[in-house]
């Protein structure tokens, strides 16, 4: 009982010191914070006029919704001209993965 104790100890201290170093890096992220602010801006400005269009914040579970929001051609998604849009305008941001 003692040893397997000890072996889930560390398995759990293993893991917990990988889920540590993920959200730092997460927290450290100039570039992907510079992203998640582009998306409330965009999301603030196509909910101008909305209870919805002046938020503060978004919910990181949101995200998805960028790949399933359709634009009103039907011929792309928001996640689409997030990434044309910033290929454009800032194009520093879309190397974050590798920032």
């Amino acid at each position: 009982p003692a040893r397997n104790f000890h072996e889930r100890l560390h398995s759990l201290q293993f893991q917990t010191k990988v889920v540590l170093q993920a959200c730092e890096e997460v927290f450290n992220a100039e570039m992907f914070f510079r992203v998640l602010e582009f998306c409330l801006a965009l999301g603030n400005e196509l909910n101008l006029g909305s209870s919805k269009g002046n938020a503060k914040g978004f919910s990181v579970l949101d995200l998805p919704t960028l790949s399933m929001t359709t634009t009103t051609d039907k011929k792309g998604h928001l996640m689409h001209y997030i990434c044309a849009t910033l290929a454009a305008k800032r194009p520093e941001l879309l190397s974050f993965p590798n920032a």
